[in-house]
This record gives structure tokens, sequence and C-alpha cells, in this order.
């Protein structure tokens, strides 16, 4: 069985044209600690957290401070999952948005940065004690990706069908200019 355990960087794989994209890791096998343990992802839900917190200082505060700074990760709520990987000179971004309308989604690609942000409505106004268990989550999130140089932001498409997003951002091709040198 293989799980995906953290994101490479270009220079870690050493491969020309590598995308940053996730690493394979068997369960099966003896690697590093690094490798074994979710400590990758945790250190993107914080750099996430973080840059919530800068984006909006005072935001969520209010009778539940601790829950409004550290957000998502104690009360529930929402971050979709991505796959990232290249596809015929495109990048690919898959996000899962289960429970979304097309309406209620925002894609934003700035240079190299995608952000996708959303907002899922409660709509049924049922009174919380009547609930035997309240699992499903409601209100905003934001998921931004660091995706490589060289994007076609002119050419991105992107569409949502039974509860996937799925993104093709186009790269640039590079364009080299060979000059002819005569020796004297």
């Amino acid at each position: 069985m293989r799980a995906a355990s953290h994101l490479k960087s270009v220079r870690d794989t050493g491969e020309k044209g590598a995308v940053p994209v996730k690493m394979e890791h068997d369960p099966g096998k003896v690697g590093s600690w690094l490798e074994t343990t979710r400590l990758p992802n945790l250190l993107d839900d914080m750099e996430r957290m973080m840059s919530d917190m800068f984006r909006r200082p005072f935001g969520g505060f209010g009778a539940t401070p601790l829950r409004g700074l550290l957000g998502e990760a104690v009360g529930g709520g929402f971050s979709p999952a991505v796959d990232v990987f290249e596809d015929g000179g495109n990048i690919c971004v898959k996000a899962d948005l289960p429970g979304f309308s097309k309406k209620d989604i925002e894609v934003k690609l700035i240079d190299n940065i995608l952000e996708i942000t959303g907002e899922k409505k409660n709509e049924e106004k049922i009174d919380q004690r009547d609930y035997l268990r309240f699992e499903r989550s409601y209100g905003k999130f934001s998921r931004t990706l660091r995706l490589p140089e060289g994007l076609d932001s002119e050419h991105v498409t992107a569409n949502f069908n039974d509860g996937v997003l799925d993104i093709r951002i186009p790269r640039v091709e590079e364009k080299r200019a060979v000059h002819h040198i005569d020796i004297k």
C-alpha cells in the first residue's frame, strides 16, 4: 500500500523539469523519520494557518480567541485535499471539494502561487440540541499552493465536476536565443 507523505522540491529530485509533487512512501519499507511521519503535512498546515493569521490578524476572535487564532486546527474546519502533477506540459491541480457548487469557489493564480478559496454555507436551520452527531463542516476555506516557475497564466483552465476541481496550467516554453559567434 502506497501513501503520499510529503512534498519534495525540484532541487531534491535532481531531475530536469521535475515538478514539486507528492512523494510516495511505502509504509512496509524502513525510511527516514521524516518520511514516516505527518511532519511535512503538519508544516504545510502550520504555514497555512500563519498565512491566514497575518492576512486577517483579528478575524474570528471574539468569544473564543484561541479557536479564532488556530482556525481549522481545532475547530473541525475544512481544507481540501489536493494533488499536483505534470501532464503533457501542463501543471495539473485536482482538489476535492465535495458539497460545493461552482459559484462558491474562486481560483487565483498570482505569479506561481495558486490560491483556491471558497465558502460552504449551512442552509439548514436546525437547533444543535436536536443533533445526535454533528460532523459536516461549513464556512470559508483557503488553500495556497506554490507551483513551479514559468507558467502561462493567460491560458489557465478550471473545470468543476462531481465535487472535483480540475485546474490545468500550461508551462511557458522557454525561448533560448542562440547566437553563432565567429572565431577570429
